[in-house]
């Protein structure tokens, strides 16, 4: 009887024991599984930007502008990926147009032509927008006519021949429409890349420009009569005799 007695007692010391430390122990003591959470990123491991690009635009000239550009190999002013040349090549190039039209008001006209100048013809097309974007913050110049002139006629990028019209419609509405002109827009509307043909052909059908219009009319009667380039060149006029 007295051995029952106390193995009852011992028992019931064992089951309080449990709940003590079932209630009680710190949860890193006990080995049970938990929801897995996803890594945050250290601040070392974020991709880092150029130092150039966190500096106020102020404090950004031309030579930042060419030291990112001429950058060929990962450093810290180098931030760029070195595993695929073609991501470098991208990822620097992006940069440097990013300054370029971050500091385009900043720039004087001798560090202006030679943003222009060496990046209006490249091949990417950040690069000759970020240009265009220099040549914008300048007055109006006939020096750069004949690129802008060659560049909507034979561009790809729909974005670089719209901005390059825009160009040539400023300095022609100042200082007068030529022949060259002319013929580089009739040009890049028949015979350019499909998209930036189209792209050119859209924005002149939306202009009020009278000179343009009255030399692109008879032209225009010349293209397929259910063209889309027809179409969007006509579009202003459709909408007019609309809205009568």
């Amino acid at each position: 009887m007295r051995e029952k007695y106390q193995f009852s007692i011992i028992w019931a010391m064992a089951l309080v024991g449990l709940i003590w430390i079932s209630h009680f122990m710190p949860s890193e003591w006990v080995d049970t599984p938990t929801k897995s959470k996803k890594e945050t990123p250290k601040s070392s491991d974020k991709k880092k930007i150029p130092q150039a690009q966190r500096q106020p635009a102020s404090k950004i000239g031309s030579k930042s502008i060419q030291d990112i550009y001429d950058c060929n190999s990962p450093s810290e002013s180098c931030p760029f990926p070195s595993n695929d040349s073609r991501q470098f090549d991208w990822e620097k190039n992006n940069a440097t147009a990013k300054l370029i039209i971050d500091t385009a008001h900043e720039l004087n006209e001798a560090q202006a032509d030679q943003i222009i100048g060496k990046f209006i013809n490249h091949p990417s097309p950040y690069l000759q927008t970020a240009a265009l974007a220099t040549l914008k913050n300048q007055k109006p110049s006939t020096t750069y006519l004949p690129y802008l002139y060659e560049l909507i006629q034979t561009t790809t990028s729909p974005m670089v021949a719209e901005n390059a019209l825009i160009e040539i419609l400023r300095n022609q509405d100042l200082n007068g429409w030529d022949e060259e002109g002319i013929i580089s827009i009739k040009k890049s509307i028949q015979y350019g890349p499909s998209k930036t043909s189209l792209r050119v052909a859209k924005v002149v059908g939306t202009l009020n420009n009278e000179t343009l219009n009255s030399e692109l009319q008879n032209w225009i009667k010349t293209l397929p009569p259910r063209s889309k380039k027809r179409w969007l060149l006509t579009r202003r006029q459709h909408s007019t005799s609309d809205s009568n």
